[in-house]
């Protein structure tokens, strides 16, 4: 009788470590299916990061370029203030530009946006 008793609970315990281990593997499968997701998840996360970051940059180069192009053509947002500052480029040119100034004034203004122009698309070309 003890015997019999001893091998059924040995049975039953050895059910009970059997249920345990499916429990454990179903567990572990879905814990492996859930890693899998998540780094994928990750991974989606990172190209949409980098998607972000550089529509960011255009959006900015965008910006800069707009704002080159009003400075160019003179143009202003409401509320903005804009100065702009000639170097002058000889000393003598200066004290002498004034009685000229009207004279070429078209002329020196075609000549002063082209130079901001190109000045322009080198800096462009640099920062790409």
């Amino acid at each position: 009788m003890k015997r019999i008793l001893f091998i059924i609970l040995i049975i039953i315990l050895l059910v009970l470590i059997g249920i345990r281990l499916y429990r454990d593997y179903s567990q572990y499968r879905l814990l492996k299916q859930e890693v899998e997701r998540l780094t994928l998840q990750q991974k989606n996360l990172q190209q949409e990061k980098e998607k972000l970051e550089k529509l960011q940059q255009a959006g900015s180069k965008a910006e800069i370029l707009e704002k080159w192009a009003r400075t160019i053509m003179g143009m202003k947002k409401e509320g903005e203030e804009v100065v702009l500052v000639t170097p002058v480029i000889n000393i003598n040119e200066a004290t002498n530009s004034t009685s000229t100034l009207m004279a070429t004034s078209s002329n020196s203004f075609i000549v002063k946006v082209k130079e901001i122009w190109y000045d322009f698309l080198k800096r462009i070309k640099k920062t790409n």
